[in-house]
């Protein structure tokens, strides 16, 4: 099952894929995420900011270690520049 997310930063409703992670999910989408440990989870460049549905605030995760959960936000990931639309 596809799972609906928002990556706001691109104002954009995107489907993730099953067994995609918020990384591959950027990635496809056009956002350059930093990934230097090639998603092995252990350098930290790839932080992103998440919220999902019912929550009020964001939380750190690390985009190459978590799949999407259906509903969810994602706010702001690295580079900056990577933000701009």
């Amino acid at each position: 099952m596809n799972k609906k997310v928002f990556i706001i930063p691109f104002r954009k409703e995107v489907f993730a894929a099953e067994n995609e992670t918020i990384l591959d999910l950027l990635r496809r989408n056009g956002a350059y995420v930093e990934s230097p440990c090639g998603g092995k989870g252990i350098c930290g460049k790839c932080a992103v900011s998440i919220r999902k549905k019912g929550e009020k605030s964001y939380r750190k995760v690390l985009a190459c270690r978590v799949f999407p959960d259906d509903g969810i936000e994602i706010k702001q990931f690295s580079p900056p520049s990577a933000m701009e639309v």
